[in-house]
């Protein structure tokens, strides 16, 4: 797997909050659908998509000052 380099990251970090989010959010509420076995719509599936969207918004923030720690203690 390829690594992107923390200069890269770092010009595009909002766009790396938004798209990161998100696929965790697909990621993560696919998951859900799969393991409990819930009746499946759209709607729904939409609905929580973006609603655990928000939730996840967070989770890109930390993992971007973490590689942006490491970055630091790399120089």
């Amino acid at each position: 797997m390829k690594k992107i380099s923390f200069p890269v990251l770092d010009k595009y970090k909002y766009w790396f909050f938004v798209v990161g989010s998100l696929v965790l959010a697909l990621i993560c509420n696919l998951l859900v659908f799969l393991i409990l076995d819930d009746p499946w719509s759209v709607r729904t599936f939409l609905f929580k998509t973006f609603f655990m969207w928000g939730f996840f918004y967070p989770v890109t923030f930390i993992a971007y000052e973490q590689a942006k720690k490491q970055h630091e203690e790399e120089k």
